[in-house]
C-alpha cells in the first residue's frame, strides 16, 4: 500500500513539474503575453493562439520585442515552446522568423513606436508593429517569473509535507527492525551491543515514555498526547506548516494581475469571504437545530449572543457606511443630500482624478485615508482604499485648521472671528469661522492609478464617454489614518514616488494654512517627488500645487524617469530633471544643515518599496552621524 501510494505521488509529481515553464522558455513567453493587452489589425484577431501565431502584425513585434530583451538561447527555447503551443492548442504552425527578415535589423526596430503598460486601449487595434518598452517587458517578465514560482512552491511545499512523513514513517520503521535486532539472541553477542543499547535507552527515556511535559499529565495546552515523541512529531509538522505559509511570497507594486500588493496576499480571499459568511449563517442554522430536542429551547441561550454580534458587526458597517455618505436636513431648508462624484481619466497621465463631495460633514486632513465603494457593481461589497490627496471647497479656499484639542491651537486671538476679514500673509484671503465650516462642504480628490479590477473598471468607464469625465454613484467610509504634526519641525523634507504625492500634497496645503496664522514652526519645505508621468506633474503643479510653488518656503525638485523624458525641461517655472534623485545626498545635505543650525527636521516617505527603503537608510546613517534632531516617518504606498 505504502509502495503505490509512493507511485501515486511521483506520478502527479511528474505532471505537476511538466506545466511550469522552464526559465530559459520565460523571456518569450512574457514578451507574447505582454502583447496580449495590444490589439492589432489584420487576421485572425479572434481567441487566444491564433493571434499569438497567425497575425502578422502581432508576430513582427513578437520577434522584435524577443530579438530586444532575449537572448540566443533564450529566442531558442522559448519559440520551440511557443511553436508547440501552436500546434497543440491552436492547431496552426507558427509563422517563421525568416519571413520578417527584413523588418527585423536593429535599425528597423529602433524606428518602432515604444509603448508602455496600458497606453494603448484593447479595443482599438493598431495597423503597425510595436514595441514595448523595457519596463514593460520586465514588468510582464516579474509576473510570470513570480506566477511559475508559486505554482512551484505549491507544489514543492505540497510535496514537502508528504516527505515529512514519509521521515516519520521510516523512522518508526527503523525503530522497529532495531528493536526487533537488539531482542534477538544472536545480536546480544555482538561487541558494539553496548553503545547501541545506551543510545536507545537514552530515546526510550527522554523521548517515547515519558509525558509530553516534565509532569506526568500528558494533556499539552487543549491537546492529548500518548507521549513526548508524538507531540514533538506534530508540534514539527505544525511549525513546517507555519513557516512554509510565510514564506515564498514574491509581491511587487507592477504585477500586471494583481497590481495592489494587498491583492496579491489576499487573492481567492474575497471567494473566501463569501463562503465564509455563507458556511457561518449555516454553522449557526444548524447549532440551533441541533439543540431543538430540549424543552423549551434551553441551549439556544448560548448561542443568541453569536448571533447578536455576529448581525450586529455588520448593521454597524452598513451604518458607518449610511453616516458617512447621507444626510438629511430638517427645518425651513429641509433636503436630503447624499455623495456626489464626478471621475476624470487623463490619459497621458495615466491617472483617474476623483472628486467626492461627501453627503454628511466629514472633516479632511492630512495622513487620512477612506475606502471607496461602487455599490452598484456585481461584487459592490468590495471596498478599495486610497490615500486623500487634497481637498477644496466651493469657494476653492480650505478654512484654518483648528486641533482636536484646544491647548493646540495657538494663540486664538490671532484667528479672524468675521467671515470675510482677510488674514494676514494668506495665500487664501479668507478664514472662516465655525457657523461656516458647518455650511461649507469639502472636495475630496483622489489620484486614482488604474491597473486591473475595479480601476480598471472605472477607467474604461471614463473611456466610454466622449469627454472622458462620467459621474458614477461612489460611496466612501472613513477617514481613517494619523496626522503626523510636521508644524513642530523647522524643517520637512517630503519625498514622493508616482501617486504617493497623495501623502505630500495635503501636508503643503495644512503648512500654507497653518503658516498663515502662526500654528507652526515650520521654516522651510522641500519636496521631491518622482515620477514616469511628467503629465501628472504638470497636472497636480498647475492645480493643487500651484499657490503653494509661489512660496519661498517651499522648494521643490520634480524627476522624471528617462523612460518618458530625454533631458531637463522647465515648465510653468518648475524644473522637470530627467533621471532619479540622488537621495543619498539630498538627505545627508538636509541633515547636515539641520546639525548645524541646531534645528529639527522630518523626512516624510511615501512610494514603492525601493524607494522607502533608500530613503530610511540615508535617514539612519545621517543619524548615526550625530544628527539626533531628526526623524523618519513613512505612509502606506501599497494597501
Amino acid at each position: 500500500m505504502l509502495f503505490l501510494t509512493c507511485l501515486i505521488i511521483l506520478s502527479h509529481l511528474q505532471n505537476a513539474l511538466s506545466q511550469i515553464i522552464a526559465p530559459n522558455e520565460r523571456c518569450v513567453t512574457a514578451v507574447y503575453t505582454a502583447y496580449d493587452y495590444i490589439s492589432f489589425s489584420g487576421h485572425p484577431d479572434k481567441g487566444l493562439w491564433a493571434p499569438r501565431c497567425r497575425n502578422r502584425l502581432r508576430m513582427l513585434s513578437i520577434y522584435a520585442a524577443s530579438a530586444a530583451y532575449c537572448s540566443d538561447a533564450e529566442r531558442e527555447t522559448g519559440f520551440g515552446l511557443l511553436e508547440a503551443q501552436c500546434r497543440e492548442y491552436g492547431g496552426v504552425n507558427l509563422i517563421p522568423r525568416e519571413e520578417f527578415a527584413a523588418n527585423l535589423s536593429d535599425e528597423a526596430i529602433s524606428r518602432m513606436r515604444v509603448v508602455e503598460f496600458r497606453d494603448l486601449p484593447k479595443k482599438g487595434p493598431v495597423d503597425t508593429p510595436i514595441l514595448i518598452s523595457k519596463v514593460y517587458y520586465s514588468r510582464v517578465f516579474r509576473t510570470i517569473d513570480a506566477w511559475q514560482f508559486e505554482l512551484w512552491s505549491h507544489y514543492a511545499f505540497g510535496y514537502l509535507g508528504y516527505a515529512y512523513w514519509a521521515v516519520v514513517i521510516a523512522v518508526g520503521t527503523l525503530h522497529k527492525l532495531a528493536l526487533h535486532a537488539i531482542c534477538s539472541k544472536r545480536a546480544r553477542s555482538l561487541p558494539f551491543l553496548t553503545s547501541v543499547l545506551s543510545i536507545y535507552d537514552w530515546i526510550q527515556t527522554n523521548l517515547i515514555i515519558p509525558a509530553p511535559l516534565a509532569s506526568s499529565r500528558r494533556r499539552l495546552f487543549w491537546w492529548t498526547f500518548p507521549g513526548r515523541i508524538h507531540a514533538i512529531i506534530v508540534f514539527l509538522f505544525w511549525i513546517l506548516s507555519i513557516v512554509l505559509c510565510l514564506v515564498g511570497y514574491r509581491t511587487f507594486s507592477d504585477n500586471i494581475y494583481w497590481p495592489e500588493i494587498s491583492a496579491q496576499l489576499l487573492r481567492t480571499y474575497e471567494t473566501f469571504l463569501v463562503f465564509h459568511i455563507l458556511f457561518s449563517v449555516v454553522a449557526l442554522v444548524g447549532c440551533f437545530y441541533h439543540v431543538i430536542i430540549f424543552e423549551d429551547h434551553e441551549y439556544w441561550f448560548y448561542l443568541w449572543p453569536a448571533v447578536v454580534i455576529w448581525i450586529s458587526d455588520r448593521i454597524l458597517r452598513l451604518i458607518r457606511i449610511v453616516y458617512c455618505n447621507l444626510h438629511v436636513r430638517l427645518g425651513s431648508h429641509s433636503r436630503f443630500q447624499c455623495t456626489e462624484c464626478v471621475a476624470t481619466y487623463d490619459g497621458a497621465a495615466d491617472i483617474i482624478r476623483l472628486e467626492l463631495i461627501p453627503g454628511s460633514g466629514l472633516q479632511p486632513a492630512p495622513g487620512q485615508y477612506y475606502f471607496l465603494y461602487q455599490p452598484f457593481r456585481l461584487t459592490g461589497w468590495e471596498s478599495h482604499p486610497f490615500t486623500l490627496g487634497s481637498w477644496s471647497y466651493e469657494d476653492g479656499a480650505p478654512p484654518a485648521p483648528c486641533p482636536r484639542r484646544k491647548s493646540d491651537c495657538g494663540d486664538v486671538s490671532e484667528i479672524p472671528l468675521l467671515p470675510g476679514t482677510p488674514s494676514f500673509n494668506s495665500d487664501y484671503g479668507s478664514i472662516d469661522t465655525a457657523a461656516d465650516l458647518l455650511e461649507r462642504k469639502p472636495a475630496l480628490h483622489f489620484w486614482i492609478r488604474p491597473y486591473d479590477g475595479w480601476t480598471r473598471h472605472l477607467r474604461d468607464q471614463c473611456l466610454q464617454s466622449p469627454t472622458r469625465t462620467i459621474q458614477p454613484n461612489i460611496l466612501l467610509e472613513g477617514p481613517y489614518g494619523e496626522q503626523c504634526p510636521l508644524w513642530k519641525y523647522e524643517s520637512v523634507l517630503l519625498i514622493a514616488g508616482g501617486t504617493g504625492i497623495a501623502a505630500a500634497v495635503p501636508y503643503i496645503q495644512d503648512h500654507i494654512i497653518r503658516s498663515s496664522t502662526g500654528q507652526t514652526s515650520t521654516k522651510d519645505i522641500h519636496l521631491v517627488w518622482t515620477a514616469r508621468q511628467s503629465a501628472l506633474m504638470r497636472d497636480i503643479a498647475g492645480r493643487e500645487l500651484k499657490q503653494a510653488l509661489r512660496r519661498k518656503d517651499l522648494r521643490v525638485s520634480f524627476y522624471v524617469t528617462p523612460e518618458t523624458m530625454s533631458q531637463a525641461e522647465i515648465m510653468g517655472g518648475v524644473e522637470f530633471m530627467c533621471g532619479r534623485p540622488d537621495l543619498q545626498g539630498i538627505i545627508t545635505t538636509h541633515a547636515e544643515e539641520a546639525r548645524l543650525s541646531s534645528s529639527s527636521v522630518v523626512v516624510l516617505v511615501c512610494g514603492p518599496s525601493g524607494m522607502a527603503d533608500q530613503t530610511r537608510v540615508a535617514v539612519y546613517q545621517a543619524m548615526r552621524r550625530g544628527c539626533r534632531s531628526l526623524r523618519y516617518l513613512e505612509e502606506s504606498f501599497d494597501w
